[in-house]
């Protein structure tokens, strides 16, 4: 009886030791990071354990944002390059003297990608990223071109460049992109002849800018207290020579002419539309890992714009791409091509036929039924009843080619190696075999390259319906070209993406209140107007004209001389020193000599205001 106490009297006793150890308790960890970065935390810092105990990281999974990893006492996240938001990593921790594992906790880290930009000046809410690849969010494949806005619903899935030429030995070079899911043709960033290991990282970025701003700082940016923009700030308007850049890179407005970007002094960049976003990128930095092209070793700066005109349906539901695709490499290119791949998903992706209308060089994306519906298996937002239509028009050059794959097998289905590619350039299935007009374009017939160029509004021609296509998921490949593309010239490409919904009728009414409003955008892009009353471009033409104006002598002693040797009216002078400082003002006419006799030895600006032109002029007082 008293050894059966005694075992009573010890079990209580390990049994009260037991209940007295405690598991580890874990508090949130929050961390800040730039997409594509690797950042390592460490979490245990406020976690808590028995005193005398040990713990150490048990386990930590990766997620939608990130790879996620342990090392010793860190959690090692390396953000997802195409990432962007709030991401939560779960972890626990173990108590190595118990053995008993703390209640779950979180590592929750605010991605910023500054690669990543939503245009939304209008009634459309689109996606931009800087790689070059448009208006789809990669992290899960997501649509980003909304319209209206606010509702819900993508008009169309993606949309990039397909780039191919021949160099003079007639070796082929190709560059272009589907969904990037097997690597990527094009980086983020200038051409350079030199590229680091974060180059593309560094170059992630989106310079995002509204007219108002410009017009601002146009007018203001001598004022006190004026601060400048950090996009103006910041424009690459020039680059590292010495890493093989070009001097020059994005467009901008060059008051004094002397080559140097100076936002300072006036300087701005010159822009389009009412909000712009701005990005720069080439295929020139690694392999091709998505076609097995040859580099071209080209430069794109690309802008996509919108304007503000809410009593304009036309500009409130239309979006624009400019592209100055630029010859950086050391030889040139001959039978150049320049490719739109746009994958449209009207809405519901499942139910769309496409077109090509020839006279207006546009191609356009409609519903084949009056029902766009949602999708109940594959998802995807539809728009209804009345479901609307959208095109893609290229609005300086006429289209080449227009290119409807079809199934996933055969001569007709999506290209992928280079040559395939450069095929469906040259308007051929991408076995070089012929597009035949008529039905699905295979088979016997007269060769085309240009698809569908009936009208299904009035019945007539070659159509989908016609050729007993049944409505699905349409890519498509609309073509410019060919040109020469010699050393350092620059092919410019603009687009105008329209959008029109009838919504008393049906999808064919919808058809035809698009194909009403294309020559009408034409009209304003040819007149560089907008029904707004506002130009077209962003600044005025005066951003092309030179500086007319002598300053002699110049160094200066006690006095200069100002003419304007051209047709301009004197307005007002201003001369400041390097810091900015307003130091004299004077007003002028035809011909005047300013007295500097009071000015110290050293650099100064001369402002020079005219009723429509503003230039500034360095000088030195000796």
């Amino acid at each position: 009886m008293k050894n059966f106490t005694a075992s009573l009297i010890a079990f209580s006793l390990v049994s009260q030791l037991i209940s007295q150890e405690k598991p580890p308790i874990c508090q949130d960890d929050y961390a800040f990071i730039k997409a594509g970065m690797t950042i390592e935390i460490p979490v245990l810092e406020n976690d808590w354990c028995m005193t005398g105990h040990e713990m150490k990281l048990f386990f930590a999974s990766s997620t939608p944002g990130a790879t996620v990893n342990i090392v010793d006492d860190l959690i090692v996240y390396t953000s997802y390059y195409y990432f962007e938001g709030i991401d939560s990593v779960p972890y626990s921790v173990k108590d190595l003297t118990n053995g008993l594992l703390s209640e779950q906790a979180y590592l929750i880290v605010t991605v910023d990608n500054p690669g990543k930009e939503i245009l939304e000046v209008n009634d459309v809410r689109a996606m931009v990223n800087a790689y070059g690849y448009q208006f789809c969010d990669i992290t899960e494949y997501t649509p980003w071109f909304e319209v209206p806005k606010g509702s819900g619903v993508s008009s169309l899935f993606s949309l990039t460049l397909w780039l191919g030429g021949k160099d003079g030995s007639g070796n082929l070079h190709v560059a272009a992109e589907r969904y990037r899911q097997t690597g990527a043709d094009f980086f983020a960033g200038p051409f350079a002849g030199l590229y680091g290991d974060d180059y593309e990282l560094d170059w992630n970025e989106l310079w995002r800018l509204s007219r108002e701003e410009i017009e601002t700082h146009q007018s203001s940016w001598n004022d006190p207290g004026y601060q400048i923009p950090g996009a103006i700030e910041s424009w690459p308007a020039h680059g590292v020579v010495a890493s093989g850049q070009a001097p020059n890179l994005a467009p901008y407005i060059d008051w004094n002419g002397d080559e140097v970007y100076q936002p300072e002094w006036g300087d701005l960049p010159a822009i389009r539309g009412d909000q712009n976003l701005f990005f720069i990128y080439n295929d020139d930095l690694a392999e091709h890992a998505e076609t097995g092209g040859d580099k071209l070793g080209v430069e794109i700066l690309g802008q996509t714009y919108g304007f503000d005109c809410p009593g304009d349906s036309i500009f409130n539901q239309t979006i624009f791409l400019h592209y100055d695709i630029i010859n950086r490499s050391e030889q040139p290119y001959y039978q150049f091509y320049a490719g739109i791949y746009t994958d449209y998903d009207l809405g519901y992706a499942w139910d769309d036929y496409v077109g090509c209308d020839t006279i207006n060089q546009a191609y356009y994306v409609f519903n084949g039924d009056p029902d766009d519906e949602v999708s109940t298996i594959l998802g995807g937002a539809g728009y209804g009843t009345s479901p609307p239509a959208m095109a893609v028009v290229v609005l300086n050059h006429p289209l080449s080619a227009f290119v409807v794959p079809s199934g996933y097998v055969g001569p007709s289905s999506l290209a992928y190696t280079y040559d395939e590619v450069y095929n469906n350039l040259q308007g051929l299935w991408k076995d070089s075999s012929a597009i035949v007009y008529g039905g699905n374009g295979i088979g016997a017939g007269s060769p085309t390259k240009l698809m569908y160029t009936g009208d299904p509004v009035g019945n007539a021609g070659w159509t989908e319906a016609m050729g007993g296509n049944p409505p699905g998921d349409r890519r498509v490949i609309g073509v410019v070209g060919p040109v020469d593309l010699p050393i350092g010239d620059t092919l410019s490409i603009d687009l105008g993406l329209i959008w029109a919904r009838d919504y008393t009728g049906d999808n064919i009414s919808s058809l035809a209140l698009l194909q009403e409003r294309i020559p009408q955008l034409r009209w304003y892009y040819e007149n560089d107007s907008t029904p707004c009353g506002r130009e077209w471009l962003g600044m005025p033409s005066r951003t092309t004209q030179k500086n007319t104006y002598l300053v002699y002598p110049n160094p200066v002693k006690d006095q200069f001389q100002i003419r304007d040797i051209g047709e301009n009216q004197f307005l007002l002078c201003k001369i400041f020193d390097l810091s900015g400082r307003l130091l004299r003002l004077e007003s002028l006419d035809g011909m005047h000599s300013i007295d500097c006799r009071s000015l110290r030895p050293g650099m100064y600006i001369l402002n020079v205001l005219t009723d429509d032109k503003r230039f500034n002029i360095k000088f030195v007082k000796q």
